[in-house]
C-alpha cells in the first residue's frame, strides 16, 4: 500500500511537471526555481517507490542502499529549493518582479543562490559518504545512520528558516500569496515532525507532492503567449500614435503657409483706409486667423514636447515688462465679458531674472486664457508671489477664477491630450484641448510643479511652481511709454526674398513695399546664389 502511494504522487506529479513544461511562462526567479523543485519532487517520489519496492525484498543489497541514499539526497535538495522558493516571495525585492535578467536586485538573489547551491554541495557529499543501515522490522521499511541525519538536518535548518521567513511577512498575512505560503509551511512542518517522531510512516513523499501541486496551482504565473500579445498590440498602438503626431506635425506645417499669407493680407489691409464694417471683417479675420495660428502651434509644441525635442531658452527678462504684456493680451481676450480681472504681484518680485522668458509667459497665459474661456462672470485673481534665498526666486503662480469647475473625473483626465472638459455644455468655447498638456509639459520641463483645486459650479484654482535665476532684485523707476512705431522711408535700400512658395513671396512684397524699398523675389536658394555671384549687393536677404 505504501509503495501504491508513492506511485501514484510520482505520476500526478509527472503529469503536472508536464503541463508546467509545456507552457510559455515569463522568466522569473518563482519560475526558475520552481521548476527545481517540481522536477526533484517527482525524483524523490519515483525514488521512494522503487527504493521501497527494491528494499523490501533485497534490504542488504548494495543497489537498496544506493536507492535509499539517492532519495535522501533528493529530499534534501527539495527542502532547499522550497527554502530558496520561500525566500523569494517573502523577500521584499521579490515584490513586482517581473524579468529576472532585468531586475536591479539580481545580484542580491544570486548571492543567495549560491548559498543554496553550496549547502546542496555539502548535503550530496555528506549524504553519500555517510553510514547507512536498512532493515526490516515487523513488515516494516526502516533505516538509520550518519546519511539519514545529515539529511534530517537539511530539513530542520530548512524549517527554522521558514520560521524566520514567515515571521519577516506576518503583516502580510491578508495577502493571497502569503496566506497560500504560510499554511504550506504549516503543512511542511507537521510533515517534518511526524517523520522525527513516526519514522515507518510514510507521510514524507505524499506531503511533497501536496504541497508542490499547491503552489502549482496558486503561484503567479504570467503566460508569456499573452504578454506577447500584448506586448504587440502596445507597439500597433504606439505606432499608430507616432504616425497620428507625425501627420499633425506635418499638416500644422502644412496649414502654416496658407496662414502666413491670410495674416499677411489681413495687416496689409488693416492698415489701409477703408470704410467701418469693411474694416471690423479684416479685424474679425486677423482674430479667426491669430485663433487658428494658436492651434497649429499647439499641435506643434505637444508634438515637440512628445518628441523631448523641445529646448529652453534661457535669458534675462524685465518681470515687470513680462507681466504688462500678459495682463493686456488677457484683458484684450476678456473685452465685454463681465469679469473682475486683478492682479496681485509679490513686493518681492525681482526686476531682473533669468530664464525661458517665453516659455514662462506661454504658462501663464495658457492659465489666464483657460481661466477666461470657462467664466463667464465674476472674477479672476492672477497673482505671483516670491520667495527668494541663494540667488533664487522660487515663483508661486496662481490664477483663480469663478468659472464653471471640474469635477474630480475632469481633473483627473484635465493633462490628457485633446481632452476637452463637459463638451456638451461648453461647444461653443474654442479649443483643441491642448492648452493644458502643453502648461504641464513645458512646467515638467523647467522642473516645476502644477497644481490644481476645482469644484464644480464654484470655480478653479491652478498653481505653478518654478525656480528662476535672479539677476537683479530692483531698478530704478523710470517713466515708460509705449513707442509706436511707424513705417519709415527706406528708398535706396535693396531687399531680396526668398522662398518657394509664390503666396509668400506675394505678402512679403506687400509688407514691405509701404517702406519705399526696392524689392526683388526669387522662389529658390540657388537663384539667390547666382544674383549674389553676378554682383549683385543687397542690403537685406530675407531667406524663406
Amino acid at each position: 500500500m505504501e509503495a501504491y502511494l508513492e506511485i501514484g504522487s510520482c505520476i500526478y506529479l509527472s503529469l503536472i511537471l508536464f503541463f508546467y513544461l509545456k507552457k510559455n511562462k515569463v522568466d522569473t526567479i518563482e519560475n526558475r526555481i520552481y521548476k527545481a523543485m517540481i522536477i526533484t519532487a517527482v525524483l524523490v517520489c519515483l525514488s521512494d517507490a522503487v527504493s521501497t519496492l527494491y528494499g523490501m525484498a533485497n534490504s542488504t543489497s548494495f543497489i537498496a542502499h544506493i536507492l535509499v541514499k539517492w532519495k535522501l539526497i533528493c529530499m534534501s535538495l527539495e527542502v532547499l529549493f522550497c527554502t530558496y522558493y520561500i525566500f523569494t516571495i517573502t523577500s521584499k525585492y521579490s515584490v513586482g518582479i517581473v524579468a529576472f535578467d532585468d531586475h536591479p536586485h539580481k545580484q542580491h538573489f544570486v548571492k543567495i543562490a549560491y548559498i543554496m547551491i553550496i549547502c546542496c554541495i555539502f548535503a550530496t557529499v555528506f549524504i553519500c559518504g555517510g553510514s547507512l543501515q536498512i532493515a526490516m522490522t515487523a513488515g516494516e521499511f526502516t533505516y538509520t545512520g550518519s546519511a539519514l541525519t545529515v539529511s534530517l538536518v537539511c530539513t530542520v535548518g530548512s524549517a527554522v528558516c521558514w520560521l524566520l521567513m514567515i515571521i519577516k511577512v506576518i503583516k502580510n498575512i491578508r495577502n493571497k500569496k502569503y496566506r497560500t505560503l504560510q499554511m504550506l509551511i504549516i503543512v511542511g512542518i507537521g510533515t517534518i515532525l511526524v517523520t522525527i517522531l513516526f519514522p515507518t510512516l510514510s507521510f514524507a513523499t505524499p506531503a511533497i507532492a501536496f504541497i508542490t501541486a499547491t503552489i502549482f496551482f496558486t503561484m503567479e504565473n504570467p503566460d508569456a503567449t499573452l504578454i506577447n500579445k500584448l506586448n504587440e498590440a502596445k507597439s500597433i498602438a504606439e505606432d499608430a500614435n507616432d504616425a497620428k503626431t507625425s501627420f499633425l506635425s506635418s499638416m500644422s506645417h502644412e496649414i502654416r503657409t496658407p496662414l502666413n499669407a491670410i495674416v499677411g493680407f489681413g495687416q496689409a489691409l488693416a492698415k489701409e483706409d477703408i470704410s467701418g464694417t469693411a474694416k471690423e471683417e479684416v479685424q474679425d479675420i486677423l482674430m479667426a486667423s491669430n485663433t487658428l495660428l494658436d492651434i497649429v502651434n499647439g499641435i506643434l509644441d505637444i508634438q515637440k514636447i512628445e518628441a523631448n525635442k523641445i529646448e529652453l531658452v534661457n535669458g534675462e527678462y524685465n518681470t515687470k515688462k513680462m507681466i504688462s504684456e500678459i495682463t493686456s493680451l488677457i484683458n484684450a481676450r476678456i473685452g465685454s465679458k463681465p469679469l473682475d480681472f486683478k492682479v496681485i504681484i509679490d513686493e518681492n518680485m525681482p526686476a531682473i531674472l533669468y530664464g525661458d522668458s517665453m516659455r514662462v509667459k506661454q504658462i501663464i497665459i495658457n492659465l489666464l486664457t483657460n481661466a477666461v474661456k470657462y467664466t463667464e462672470e465674476g472674477r479672476i485673481l492672477f497673482q505671483i508671489k516670491a520667495d527668494n534665498a541663494n540667488g533664487i526666486s522660487k515663483l508661486t503662480i496662481s490664477v483663480q477664477d469663478t468659472g464653471i469647475g471640474m469635477t474630480e473625473e475632469a481633473i483627473d483626465q484635465l493633462f490628457t491630450k485633446f481632452q476637452r472638459f463637459d463638451m456638451e455644455k461648453n461647444i461653443n468655447i474654442e479649443g483643441t484641448g491642448l492648452g493644458m498638456a502643453i502648461t504641464k509639459g513645458l512646467v515638467e520641463l523647467m522642473s516645476g510643479e502644477i497644481q490644481v483645486k476645482s469644484k464644480y459650479g464654484e470655480g478653479s484654482t491652478f498653481t505653478v511652481i518654478i525656480n528662476q535665476k535672479i539677476i537683479q532684485q530692483t531698478i530704478e523707476e523710470e517713466e515708460q511709454k509705449d513707442e509706436v512705431v511707424k513705417a519709415f522711408n527706406a528708398s535706396g535700400q535693396k531687399i531680396l526674398v526668398v522662398d518657394d512658395n509664390k503666396i509668400n513671396l506675394k505678402v512679403a512684397n506687400r509688407l514691405l513695399s509701404e517702406y519705399k524699398v526696392t524689392i526683388e523675389l526669387v522662389n529658390s536658394g540657388s537663384e539667390c546664389i547666382d544674383k549674389v555671384l553676378d554682383g549683385k549687393v543687397y542690403d537685406l536677404i530675407f531667406m524663406d
